[in-house]
């Protein structure tokens, strides 16, 4: 027969096990959002592809949404997305983007744009509850190649499609209109065709962990050829249909082209949020980080890389081919590959950037 100690112990013990079980029964059901590039190093032009699924635990939820920004090397936004888990959510939406269109300078809606001109914008938001919530209205267009808009000067690369358009608090069950004028820029040069903006609404920029409260609205525009009204310049570099980004059940993904020329080297900084309401936690913040380099730019006048991938590049390479170590022709710089051997493979991969030019 137990002792009255005994007894008392067990009163005690029993319930302090129960909770420990239950408390470690519902921490490993967790919110996890991963986060994936197809490549961890791009050279200018090519195409980025991002991906990922957001899990309850292990089951994969295609109900979300999931705020994507790109930061350049400089922490300068340079893209910024919205995309589902899903194919087909259906949500009653605490705040959403009802509609959007461009417009030209005057503030009339426009559809065609000449270069050396500005995209402006008219979005209208709807607040579906019954309180005030604070929100962020951020604008990111792209080229019609892909590339996220963005012009140059003699040292730097300034990204210009990644704007906040409107900043402030939509009243209970009201209705915003927001309209803002000469937002985007269109380079001089700017790649003529369709170009695509889309319309982000979130609790904050996503790199400040902010999270989308509805999915992006996107509209498209005419670049077309004009003169006057600006020196922006961005290497009118060859013009193709506009990556697409279809969602597959269960992940988002995203896709764009990284610049052909006048590109910021260096590491950009990829940040993913998420919200789900009634997990813990409710909201995750990923990131990841590719490199862009410039991949033909061997070398320079100073026998190290110069920003550009000219003659003396392709001239070294072609002077190395068909050499290997202990070859008097051998020059590692030139093996890309890492075989130890320079055949057609390394000199094609650097004459495949001559004529590219980089900001280190």
């Amino acid at each position: 027969m137990l002792s009255s100690e005994k007894k008392m112990l067990m009163l005690i013990l029993i319930p302090l096990i129960i909770m420990l079980l239950f408390t470690r029964n519902v921490h490993a059901q967790t919110l996890t959002l991963t986060l994936t590039l197809n490549k961890q190093k791009y050279t200018l032009g090519e195409t980025v592809h991002i991906n990922g699924s957001l899990y309850y635990g292990t089951t994969n939820l295609t109900d979300a949404l999931v705020a994507i920004q790109v930061n350049t090397p400089s922490n300068q936004p340079f893209l910024v997305r919205t995309r589902p888990t899903g194919t087909n959510i259906t949500k009653n939406w605490i705040l959403e983007i009802t509609s959007i269109s461009t417009v030209n300078e005057l503030g009339n809606q426009a559809n065609e744009f000449r270069r050396g001109t500005s995209v402006g914008f008219d979005i209208k938001i709807r607040n579906n509850q019954p309180s005030s919530y604070n929100a962020i209205l951020i604008i990111s267009a792209l080229y019609p190649n892909g590339v996220p808009f963005y012009y140059y000067n003699e040292t730097h690369m300034i990204p210009c499609g990644v704007k906040v358009m409107w900043e402030g608090t939509i009243p209970p069950n009201g209705n915003v209109n927001i309209t803002a004028t000469s937002l985007i820029p269109v380079p001089l040069d700017a790649p003529l065709g369709t170009a695509v903006a889309y319309a982000n609404l979130l609790v904050a920029q996503p790199m400040d962990g902010g999270y989308a409260y509805c999915p992006e609205q996107s509209v498209t525009f005419q670049i077309t050829t004009g003169t006057g009204g600006s020196s922006y310049g961005v290497s009118n570099q060859s013009t193709s249909q506009t990556l697409g980004t279809l969602s597959i059940e269960g992940n988002y993904n995203v896709t764009f082209k990284l610049p052909y020329i006048y590109a910021k080297l260096g590491n950009y900084t990829v940040h993913a949020t998420a919200f789900y309401e009634g997990l813990p936690p409710y909201l995750v913040h990923v990131t990841a980080i590719f490199t862009l380099i410039l991949r033909g730019d061997i070398t320079g006048p100073e026998g190290v890389p110069d920003g550009k991938c000219d003659i003396t590049d392709v001239a070294t390479a072609a002077l190395a081919f068909g050499s290997y170590p202990g070859h008097p022709q051998w020059n590692p710089i030139v093996d890309m590959n890492g075989d130890d051997k320079i055949d057609i493979v390394d000199v094609a991969t650097v004459a495949s950037d001559f004529g590219k030019i980089a900001f280190p």
